[in-house]
């Protein structure tokens, strides 16, 4: 797990940039070789964003799979993989919010990846 908010320093993304002026943090996990999984199971990924907001109040998470979007260019996505070193096979959740709830976030996530 990692705090990417000095990564995101000038990005274009509005989503982003709202979320570190207003003092939170850009948290970032490696999942290995799970590209696609996110992407691939829309009913998955919904039930999982569903129960993190049930738990931390934060409205979801973004896949490295689905990007560039939402004001993340294909420059931040390569910058996100550089940073944790990914192989074609993997990806980088994101998740954005106080470092706390953040946090608890991915460990939903990591808990739900089978």
């Amino acid at each position: 797990m990692k705090n990417l908010n000095s990564l995101f320093e000038g990005s274009a993304s509005n989503i982003i940039n709202s979320i570190i002026k207003a003092g939170g943090i850009i948290l970032g996990e490696k999942f290995e070789g799970r590209r696609g999984y996110f992407t691939s199971d829309q009913e998955n990924s919904a039930r999982i964003a569903s129960d993190l907001e049930k738990e931390t109040g934060l409205k979801g998470f973004i896949s490295t799979d689905e990007l560039p979007k939402y004001g993340i260019t294909e420059e931040d996505k390569d910058k996100i993989k550089e940073e944790f070193g990914c192989s074609e096979d993997d990806i980088v959740i994101l998740v954005a919010g106080a470092e706390d709830k953040a946090s608890r976030a991915l460990e939903i996530i990591k808990e739900n990846i089978k």
